[in-house]
C-alpha cells in the first residue's frame, strides 16, 4: 500500500481507513470519482481541490478536510446535499455578492481573489481561505446552494421572527419587531446593519458588522423573500432592543 501522511487530516484519515481495507476503489465509484484521483487526495498533502471536497460533501463533512487528526475541529461537523460549484452558487458566495470588497479588506483577503469568486464568479474560495474564516463561517455554508429552503438555519420562516438578520438585497436587517407584528402590517421593523461602524458588532454564520442604534428601517415582506442569514445571539438582540424599545414595546 502506497505510504500514508505522518500528518493526517479527519478526511484524509477516513479515506486511509478505506484504503487499508480495501474499499475506497468502491466508494470512489459510489461517489463517481475516479479511483485513482481519490487516492491521492487520502495520500498527498495539498492535493484536496474545492471541487472535489464539494462532490463528497454529502459523505465527508467539509470541515474534515480542513483540519488534522491532532486538531480539535472548532465547529459542529455537518454534511449536506452534493453541491456542484460549477452551476451552483453557495449562500456564502451569494451573501457577500455586494459587500465582497468590505469583507475582502476585513479578512485580508486578496482583492483579486476576493473578484473572482463573489463578482464574476470564475473562482472558488481555497481551503486555505476557509480555514482562515473558520470563527466566522461554518465550512458548510459553502456548499449549500443560495437559494436552498431546506437548511434549518437558511431557511425563512413564514412570518419572520424577532432576531432574525435579514438580507433585503444590499441592506441588512436586525428584526427586533415581533411575530405577531410581523404578520398584521407585512412589515419587519429594526436596525440597519453595516460593515463598518462603532455600535455594537452583530454576527451570525454569514455575516459581521454593526448595528447603527439610530438608524432603525422597515421593510415591507409582502411578495419579497429575503435572506436569512442566520439568529442573531439573545443577547445581542436584547442589547439593541432595548435601545429603541418605546417603539417595538
Amino acid at each position: 500500500m502506497t505510504d500514508v501522511p505522518a500528518r493526517m487530516t479527519y478526511a484524509q484519515k477516513k479515506l486511509i481507513d478505506l484504503l487499508k481495507a480495501r474499499k475506497l476503489t468502491a466508494f470512489a465509484k459510489d461517489n463517481g470519482i475516479d479511483p485513482t484521483r481519490l487516492r491521492a487526495c487520502a495520500v498527498e498533502e495539498n492535493g484536496v481541490s474545492f471541487l472535489m471536497v464539494s462532490r463528497l460533501c454529502h459523505v465527508i463533512p467539509p470541515v474534515d478536510w480542513l483540519f488534522h487528526t491532532d486538531e480539535e475541529i472548532p465547529v459542529e461537523r455537518k454534511t449536506c446535499q452534493r453541491f456542484d460549484c460549477r452551476t451552483q452558487v453557495s449562500r456564502f458566495v451569494e451573501s457577500h455578492k455586494f459587500d465582497y470588497i468590505e469583507f475582502s479588506k476585513e479578512n485580508d483577503i486578496p482583492y483579486e481573489s476576493a473578484y473572482k469568486i463573489f463578482n464574476i464568479r470564475t473562482a472558488n474560495p481555497s481551503l486555505s481561505m476557509m480555514r482562515k474564516l473558520i470563527s466566522k463561517v461554518n465550512p458548510i455554508d459553502y456548499f449549500i446552494p443560495a437559494d436552498s429552503d431546506n437548511d434549518e438555519e437558511s431557511q425563512l420562516h413564514e412570518i419572520p421572527e424577532r432576531g432574525d438578520l435579514l438580507k433585503f438585497g444590499k441592506n441588512y436587517i436586525l428584526v427586533l419587531s415581533n411575530r405577531d407584528h410581523n404578520e398584521k402590517t407585512g412589515t419587519v421593523s429594526g436596525l440597519k446593519i453595516l460593515p463598518h461602524g462603532t455600535g455594537r458588532r452583530i454576527e451570525t454564520r454569514l455575516y459581521s458588522g454593526f448595528c447603527e442604534e439610530n438608524f432603525i428601517v422597515t421593510e415591507s415582506i409582502e411578495g419579497k423573500n429575503p435572506l436569512l442569514m442566520g439568529k442573531v445571539d439573545s443577547e445581542s438582540v436584547q442589547y439593541c432592543l432595548a435601545k429603541v424599545r418605546v417603539i417595538f414595546s
